[in-house]
């Protein structure tokens, strides 16, 4: 485990690695309000920027005007 890498469960992304000591390391997760990171909407392959609210929602920025985006789409970040 190494500083900037993606921390990853079964369901995907769950945020990148910020610190790391012999025993563990700390996670800024995606809901944190200092999270953000490129994403492609799988269903139109819109890109925009998930951004972290300190909700258990994403907010969707920089996504082109009249992008339709619903609850539920899927995200892909890799390769965003």
């Amino acid at each position: 485990m190494a500083v900037d890498h993606p921390v990853i469960s079964g369901r995907g992304l769950v945020g990148r690695v910020v610190s790391v000591s012999p025993n563990s390391s700390q996670v800024l997760t995606l809901l944190d309000i200092s999270s953000k990171v490129p994403i492609l909407l799988q269903h139109n392959r819109a890109r925009g920027i998930a951004s972290g609210a300190n909700q258990p929602f994403l907010d969707l920025e920089f996504v082109s005007k009249g992008t339709i985006v619903s609850v539920g789409d899927q995200m892909v970040t890799s390769g965003a």
